[in-house]
């Protein structure tokens, strides 16, 4: 999508301080892949065969990631509309 995000930054878990970065899926959704050896993802898509979701690791964090998906969501819309949409 043009204009789109692509993914965002490398994040420290709130709930358990695992490092992770938020990329985005084929299916135009996003998933939290966490770093391995101490080092982000290189990719801009998650991939399974290539990627740990936090999600499968971090009950708290899969709990409220609707939440967080929705924000992105906002976020995203914001920057493609140039609205603050997060409000």
């Amino acid at each position: 999508m043009k204009g789109s995000i692509r993914c965002y930054g490398n994040f420290p878990c709130k709930h358990c301080k695992t490092k992770f970065k938020i990329l985005p899926t084929k299916t135009g959704s996003w998933l939290p892949a966490e770093w391995v050896n101490g080092k982000p993802p290189e990719d801009e898509e998650f991939d399974s065969a290539k990627h740990i979701s936090h999600l499968k690791n971090c009950k708290p964090r899969a709990e409220d990631w609707d939440k967080i998906k929705w924000i992105i969501r906002k976020k995203e819309q914001a920057h493609i509309f140039g609205d603050d949409l997060t409000r």
